[in-house]
């Protein structure tokens, strides 16, 4: 296995701060480092690739044995070429397409802002599930001491500080203890806030999904963030909705199949098919909604940002709401 922390140092600079290449959570839990997107895809697809011949011992393809010479040299010529393929095969989730949002639309949504270096940073959604407890994505949440967390509710503009605005720190993390970073499975987790919110009309808590609730294919859902409003451009600052049909769990597989992706029944894809409509990076963590106003998804991943064929992929609440229940009775995940 290429050691994580070590091919980032040697792959990568880190970017320098206050530059316009934004940390990927994803990447940021993983290494531990900031650096630009163009690398965050090369490491990605460098970790699949080492994962997959790291598992075939004696393996062979066409009569040829996989040893660890040929094995570093597939990983050599991967590094060699990226430049030429770099900006075919983007990363990681992720409003493009969307409208502005009115203030108290979405009054369970939460900005998740880092604050680590002492200026607040938006890097994920977050949805409230009672006063005390947000809901959001583990990729989001891997990797941060909940004490650096600043939770905003009531937020509307990223740059304009309003009276609606609630703020709280962030007092504990629990993560689906079934969360496989690198195959971005069982992305779910919750963040219990220091001290409660206050409700009141601009700041209430959602309504989640049922276990086992179906999503029926077409049905339009509504995904909400202050993510960027082009694939690789610049976060949003003030918050985006878009409306986006639920697509058939087997054609999402069979979509992501084609470029070697998994995705499988615990999520949720949405998105047209000619795309123009999708979540983008920063959108992560917040709520999927269906016209009733349940929180029916957690924005999780895709494949670039509203590419045709290739919808957004969203943790499906249905299959966790047990877990989410056990979390806010007991405080813990297991």
């Amino acid at each position: 296995m290429i050691h994580q922390k070590k091919a980032a140092e040697l792959l990568l600079f880190p970017a320098k701060p206050g530059s316009q290449l934004r940390q990927n959570p994803w990447m940021a839990a993983q290494f531990g480092v900031e650096f630009p997107k163009s690398s965050e895809k090369m490491i990605h697809y460098l970790l699949k690739i080492d994962n997959f011949l790291s598992s075939k011992k004696n393996f062979q393809y066409k009569g040829v044995l996989m040893t660890m010479q040929l094995k570093s040299l597939i990983i050599l010529i991967v590094c060699l070429l990226w430049p030429l393929f770099a900006d075919c095969i983007p990363l990681q989730e992720k409003i493009v397409g969307g409208v502005e949002a009115a203030q108290g639309e979405f009054p369970f949504l939460v900005s998740i802002q880092s604050i680590y270096d002492g200026t607040p940073s938006h890097f994920c959604g977050g949805t409230l599930v009672n006063e005390t407890w947000i809901l959001t994505a583990a990729h989001c949440a891997k990797g941060h001491d909940p004490s650096d967390l600043q939770i905003v509710g009531g937020e509307l503009d990223l740059l304009n500080h309003s009276s609606h605005e609630q703020i709280r720190l962030g007092k504990r993390i629990v993560i689906n203890f079934d969360y496989e970073l690198n195959e971005f499975m069982y992305d779910i987790a919750m963040i219990e806030v220091a001290e409660p919110f206050e409700f009141n009309d601009q700041i209430v808590s959602a309504e989640l999904s049922s276990q086992g609730q179906d999503t029926s294919r077409d049905e339009i859902l509504t995904v909400i963030g202050w993510g960027a409003l082009e694939e690789e451009g610049p976060l949003s600052n003030k918050l985006q909705k878009v409306e986006v049909p639920a697509w058939d769990d087997q054609d999402c597989i069979d979509a992501y199949y084609t470029i070697f992706y998994d995705v499988d029944p615990t999520m949720i894809c949405a998105g047209l098919e000619e795309g123009g409509k999708d979540a983008c990076q920063g959108d992560s963590g917040g709520p999927l909604l269906n016209n009733q106003m349940q929180v029916v998804g957690i924005t999780s991943w895709g494949f670039g940002c509203a590419r045709p064929n290739l919808p957004g992929v969203y943790t499906e609440i249905s299959h966790y709401r047990d877990w989410i229940d056990k979390v806010l009775a007991t405080g813990y995940g297991y």
